[in-house]
């Protein structure tokens, strides 16, 4: 997996990032009996470096999306 590092700063460790959308899938498990809840993640939408704040492109920090969880 290649790091992104800021053009700015050189931060290749802090980012903001937003998603297009965030939905929470809800399911009835019931042999279990309780309903299971999920967050799901949308496309990559906006990049920010967490440092000095420069957009980055998404395309570049795509890796992030995936390789993270929503907490």
């Amino acid at each position: 997996m290649q790091k992104v590092k800021c053009p700015k700063c050189g931060n290749a460790e802090n980012f903001s990032l937003t998603l297009r959308y965030l939905r929470l899938a809800v399911t009835y498990k019931q042999d279990k009996g309780y309903y299971s809840a999920m967050w799901e993640e949308g496309e990559p939408d906006v990049a920010y470096c967490a440092c000095c704040h420069t957009e980055l492109d998404p395309e570049d920090v795509s890796y992030l999306y995936s390789n993270s969880n929503i907490e």
